[in-house]
């Protein structure tokens, strides 16, 4: 099984075939009909023929599920994958519904490192991958994951304990690198509205939208902790601060958010904010490690890849 082990090359298959492993998910959002609509050679197969199938089809990419790291059967699936040696050449796609610690572990100790959370959005980014596995973009993806584990970006979690690489601890240890980075940074002069009569979300969204970033935060902190629309009034006064040029209050507002969210969607959303705030400033590696982990979860969000290749860059002109 060709994984995408750091520092190989890929080497690509002249037919773009793709393999589905059919399940209700794949099925639900039509894989197979949206990968043949942008022209890749597509075939399917139920799980209980997949391995006989990508073992005759020699497939360039597997797309696969696996529902947790208590799917013993897809496991073994998997593992069969990565150990068939008519399969040495091909890459596996893997959509889970939620990438916990113990699974990336599993994953990584089978040097799979191509994971996409699954969502409404799920279609998309697997096309968006194909065209860059295919176009030859992924040795670029390759060599980001090298760069971020040469600077410890994220432990190698199959040599880690699941218990000591849990996302509280990762954002303990951010938390603590944050906190002397705050320390440094000198609070804006700006003074926002202390009163307004407006209290609404909608209001504060309306200002942020049209660049009235001042009225903004006006509005949109008397609203941060009402339990309806908190999170989303914290990500938007966060970016109404840097936008404002206030990076300590846009530091401090966002990694308030980070630590307040339990949906995984904003918690990466609150990342790339943070990322960005902290490279305008020049803080390029504490916001490699945030970008680090948005590229782990989702390579697609946003610049996110644009953005470690330019930090990436002013790393190594630095050496």
């Amino acid at each position: 099984m060709k994984s995408l082990n750091y520092g190989d090359s890929i080497g690509r298959m002249s037919k773009e075939s793709v393999l589905i492993v059919e399940d209700e998910f794949t099925k639900e959002i039509g894989l197979k009909q949206l990968l043949e609509n942008e022209g890749f050679n597509t075939t399917s197969a139920a799980s209980g023929d997949a391995l006989k199938r990508a073992r005759e089809e020699k497939p360039s990419v597997i797309v696969t599920d696996i529902h947790g790291s208590n799917d013993g059967a897809k496991a073994k699936f998997l593992e069969g994958m990565v150990r068939a040696e008519e399969l040495k050449d091909s890459c596996i796609f893997i959509l889970t519904e939620s990438l916990e610690i113990s699974l990336e572990i599993e994953l990584r100790k089978l040097k799979l490192s191509h994971y996409f959370l699954t969502g409404p959005e799920s279609g998309t980014v697997i096309v968006t991958e194909l065209k860059k596995f295919f176009s030859g973009e992924e040795d670029s993806v390759l060599e980001i994951m090298k760069m971020l584990e040469e600077n410890k970006v994220y432990e190698d979690t199959a040599s880690m304990p699941a218990a000591a690489y849990t996302e509280e601890a990762l954002d303990d240890d951010t938390d603590n690198d944050l906190a002397s980075i705050i320390d440094e940074i000198e609070f804006s002069e700006n003074e926002d509205e202390k009163h307004a009569e407006d209290k609404s979300y909608s209001q504060g969204e309306k200002l942020f939208k049209s660049g009235k970033f001042r009225e903004a935060v006006a509005k949109l902190t008397l609203v941060k902790d009402d339990p309806a629309v908190g999170i989303k009034s914290t990500l938007l006064l966060g970016i109404c601060h840097r936008n404002l040029k206030d990076y300590k209050n846009a530091v401090v507002t966002l990694q308030a958010g980070k630590n307040k969210t339990k949906n995984k969607s904003e918690k990466l959303e609150f990342y790339y904010q943070l990322g960005v705030s902290l490279q305008e400033i020049g803080k390029h590696k504490a916001a490699l490690q945030f970008f680090g982990k948005i590229f782990r979860m989702n390579k697609s969000l946003h610049d996110t890849t644009k953005r470690i290749k330019h930090i990436m860059n002013l790393m190594k002109g630095a050496n």
